[in-house]
């Protein structure tokens, strides 16, 4: 599955801003999705409904397990909170795609906000956009990206000011800020987009302008950093500045690694490896319903213990109950969720011939 972007659309402006030559060098490429992206997708689709009140048709969405459900309840709770603060008749709108004008044009589709919500008689908007990962926020880009944001709401639904936020349900965190004014951000924006586009825009590698750069794994400029970060830990800096400086190429090079070693498995996938292969494996079970299980286990755990585990660990569990494996697996099946099966990769066994 694959997702276009505009290439200086607001949730590529951090990127294109720390690394200017990354336009050019990914030009052409089709955003991939991955496990990340698409639960993220459900979450926001399971978002949209909240928002507006409305249940998904059977089958139009994969089931959530109860964490999902709860970042989601969480997400909606958060929305009613900017209700409150709208304080009068309000107008919502879940996944607004809108187009950006510029100085030399219109740009159509320019960018989708997760949620705008309008207060017409003050004329002020909120912007939130939902963000499910379990990593901490690059803030200029963050702030870049909402900005984009702002822009498209200032020029587009009649408001005058426009609060803009980024709520991050797993961290339980809100990034937040306010715009008056969309023109300076369109110069910047543009500015961005200027310095795209210029002869020999150069490429700069950064944890940040590398996390989702589809070319990573192919830009000389990151692989020589990388290269250069490994080779030098004998040297590690001693002047905080090194230090902070070596820590950001580090954090680049595992982004690096990361995107390579995945390019790697699927080439495994197709059967270019001669030592490496794919194997079937059933997917993991999880505590999904705690409550349930401590009810069924009371008489002999202690609910601050019970409590004490935090995510529930089924063998720790399963040690504070006192049961053998198989009694505890028969208290257990009702309250546990399989995840999905999934594809391995293993190392292949090496063929003994008989002597």
């Amino acid at each position: 599955m694959t997702i276009q972007h505009h290439p200086f659309g607001p949730s590529r402006l951090g990127q294109r801003a720390a690394c200017p030559g990354s336009y050019s060098f990914t030009l052409g490429d089709e955003d991939e999705t991955n496990a990340d992206s698409e639960e993220g997708s459900t979450l926001h689709a399971y978002v949209a409904h909240g928002v507006e009140g409305t249940t998904p048709e059977e089958g139009e969405l994969p089931p959530l397990d109860l964490e999902q459900e709860e970042r989601v309840e969480e997400c909606v709770e958060f929305f009613l909170g900017i209700t409150r603060e709208a304080r009068g008749q309000i107008g919502k709108h879940t996944e607004l795609t809108m187009a950006l004008d510029t100085s030399e044009g219109t740009w159509a589709p320019y960018g989708t906000c997760d949620l705008v919500v309008i207060h017409k008689e003050s004329r002020t908007a909120w912007v939130v956009d939902w963000k499910f990962g379990r990593n901490e926020l690059a803030e200029d880009s963050a702030a870049l990206q909402m900005a984009g944001y702002a822009a498209l709401v200032l020029q587009r639904c009649e408001v005058n000011t426009v609060h803009v936020r980024i709520y991050q349900p797993r961290l339980g965190r809100t990034y937040q800020a306010t715009h008056l004014e969309g023109e300076p951000i369109i110069e910047r924006i543009e500015g961005i987009r200027d310095a795209a586009l210029a002869d020999g825009a150069p490429r700069v590698p950064s944890a940040d302008a590398c996390r989702y750069c589809s070319g990573a794994t192919r830009c000389p400029e990151l692989t020589a950093q990388s290269m250069a970060v490994a080779v030098n830990t004998d040297r590690l800096p001693t002047h905080p500045d090194a230090v902070d400086e070596m820590y950001d190429k580090v954090q680049a090079a595992k982004k690096f690694l990361a995107k390579l070693e995945a390019e790697l498995k699927d080439r495994i996938r197709e059967g270019l490896s001669n030592n490496w292969t794919t194997q079937e494996k059933g997917g993991k079970r999880k505590i999904a319903n705690p409550a349930g299980l401590y009810r069924a286990l009371h008489e002999t755990v202690p609910l601050d213990e019970f409590i004490a585990l935090g995510s529930w660990p089924m063998e720790k569990v399963r040690k504070l109950s006192g049961l053998k494996a198989k009694a505890f697996n028969e208290v257990l099946e009702p309250f546990v969720k399989k995840g999905d099966d999934y594809t391995a990769i293993v190392r292949k066994r090496k063929e003994v011939e008989d002597v």
